[in-house]
């Protein structure tokens, strides 16, 4: 691959549950700007549905190097979306052995994110390594932009728990989706003050966004918490979850008592909860459909559970405004209120005690990957 004198080449990846997106951009001193050179999706339905997901990074190689001309020497840097736990994880950091270390330290509290990332950066390290034996130029950084690091302006009194952790500075609330608000905050925070941000997808959170800062996002600690999500719990009474490890305790009396917590509770809050507890579906483009079916009580399951997850919504916006003082626009992101017409028709009129004006209702397709990409050179990692 040809590149100018003065143009840098920029990998990001973007690790989800089940998709890893790669996306390639180049940069210049004039042009600071990222262009978009080429992407290559992976997933399990639409995108090289027979690839396996852990071997994407390899696949991706494979075919840039085929039908782009794209290898790993012509790299400067790579950037890895990262979602993780701790007050380590706050800002963009370089990813050395520390930083692994770092995210293997949390990884018990995140699984779902973490543990897909770790495999993704040791591969990048053994290619560093196999091109350094080779003496193949491989000379890129490698770079970790938080999820959590735009939230990083929220003040103590809010991210404060209260619990007795003098010595675990990670048991506080973080807050996610913050790449997104990121871009939110580029697109719009020039012309409001006070913005209220949602986003919706496969998991969900609610954002107040004062003078470009977050003051107020509905995760705590991990990922699982906030808002009801798709497969994720959200917000419950803690000894709800001492009761699913009791339960976990009765049906496996041989294994260790970490073994209820972080195998079997773990997994419930993760991916056997929030909208797939009370209606069997993973996917809210099926959550909608079922609301036309004949069977009565389908139709009735699917309609209770869209109000749950709405009041939960609502409620999280209630405190966002509460945060602000008021709101001079709503920004709706993430693939649910992007795409869906049907769920933001639903949807809206149970925020009319808003009252925003319509034309400060916005719907932003965000670019989680150009944003990366953006404040990777904000960073002055480039």
């Amino acid at each position: 691959m040809k590149k100018a004198k003065d143009e840098k080449i920029i990998m990001v990846s973007n690790i989800g549950s089940a998709s890893r997106k790669y996306f390639v951009y180049s940069v210049s001193k004039k042009e600071k700007e990222p262009k978009e050179l080429f992407s290559l999706q992976f997933d399990e339905k639409e995108y090289y549905p027979n690839i396996k997901l852990e071997n994407a990074l390899y696949e991706f190689f494979e075919i840039s190097k085929a039908k782009f001309d794209f290898w790993v020497s012509d790299i400067d840097i790579i950037a890895e979306r990262v979602v993780a736990v701790g007050e380590y994880f706050l800002e963009n950091r370089l990813i050395d052995e520390k930083y692994l270390e770092e995210l293997e330290e949390v990884q018990k509290y995140d699984p779902l994110h973490t543990e897909s990332l770790i495999d993704e950066i040791q591969k990048i390290f053994l290619i560093k390594e196999v091109c350094e034996k080779n003496k193949v130029k491989c000379k890129f950084k490698l770079i970790g932009i938080s999820d959590s690091a735009f939230h990083s302006t929220i003040p103590p009194e809010t991210y404060t728990y209260g619990v007795k952790s003098v010595k675990n500075k990670n048991h506080r609330k973080f807050g996610y989706h913050g790449i997104s608000m990121s871009e939110v905050d580029r697109n719009f925070g020039k012309d409001f003050k006070k913005i209220i941000a949602i986003h919706l997808g496969g998991g969900g959170s609610v954002t107040a966004i004062e003078k470009g800062q977050s003051v107020y996002n509905s995760f705590g600690m991990t990922p699982v918490s906030g808002l009801i999500n798709l497969t994720r719990v959200g917000d419950i009474d803690p000894f709800l979850t001492i009761d699913l490890t009791e339960e976990h305790k009765k049906l496996f009396r041989l294994l260790s008592e970490d073994n209820y917590l972080f195998k079997n509770t773990r997994k419930d809050l993760y991916s056997k909860s929030g909208l797939y507890a009370l209606t069997g579906e993973k996917d809210m483009r099926d959550i909608l459909s079922n609301l036309k079916i004949k069977d009565n009580k389908i139709k009735e399951k699917n309609k209770f559970a869209l109000d749950v997850y709405m009041t939960k919504i609502n409620e999280s916006v209630g405190a966002a405004y509460a945060h602000l003082g008021g709101c001079g626009a709503l920004v709706l992101t993430g693939a649910i209120l992007e795409k869906s017409d049907i769920f933001r028709e639903i949807f809206l009129p149970k925020l009319k005690w808003l009252k925003v004006e319509k034309d400060n209702i916005f719907v932003l397709k965000t670019q989680e990957e150009k944003e990366i990409a953006r404040l990777v050179v904000e960073d002055k990692f480039v």
